[in-house]
């Protein structure tokens, strides 16, 4: 028999900008620039705690921005831990 345990998604955005030293507006400008439709100032919605959900389309323009600007190999586990 297993016992449930409550886990949780850690949302690493904010690290990763800090760890780059890009700002949320020069990553929603590249996002944009890349041709993903992303509202403005929508990336702030996905700082801190990151948002309750998140759709598919919305990870794949983040992280397409991340790799733009960092010239680094970023993956969906470099954005979200399960702990």
């Amino acid at each position: 028999m297993y016992t449930l345990v409550m886990a949780e998604i850690i949302w690493k955005l904010d690290e990763l900008l800090e760890e780059h030293d890009i700002t949320p507006a020069r990553l929603e400008r590249e996002i944009v620039r890349a041709g993903y439709d992303f509202g403005h100032k929508s990336i702030y919605r996905f700082k801190g705690d990151g948002p309750g959900n998140v759709n598919r389309g919305s990870l794949e323009a983040i992280i397409a921005g991340l790799r733009s600007i960092t010239g680094k190999d970023l993956n969906v586990q470099d954005l979200l831990e399960y702990r």
